[in-house]
């Protein structure tokens, strides 16, 4: 992974540094621990992105549910909308018919 390859490349500069100080093997073990302090905080790096990652897609994932949500609500108040509408064309058209009816007697 990214964060192998990273810490190979740290390992990799430490010990070529220890080596070119004249084979101090006190400034390779400082530059090994620096290495190591650096491969510390790439991981930790690396875990907090993958986090925040995983909080972003669970954030979104909630962000599409609660919109699926408002489309069935808005689809349901349409539907109740249309609904009492047709209810009050039956009435006009009921109202309509006995006034028809009405004025049929009447002649």
């Amino acid at each position: 992974s990214t964060v192998t390859a990273l810490l190979r490349h740290e390992s990799d500069k430490a010990t070529g540094t220890g080596a070119k100080e004249g084979g101090h093997h006190h400034a390779a073990r400082n530059t090994a621990r620096v290495s190591q302090a650096q491969a510390h905080s790439i991981v930790a790096a690396a875990h907090h992105q993958q986090q925040q990652q995983q909080q972003a897609e669970s954030l979104s994932i909630q962000y599409q549910q609660q919109l699926l949500i408002q489309q069935q609500q808005i689809q349901m108040q349409q539907l109740a909308l249309e609904a009492s509408q047709n209810a009050a064309a039956a009435q006009f058209a009921q109202a309509r018919l006995a006034q028809v009816s009405n004025m049929q007697s009447n002649m």
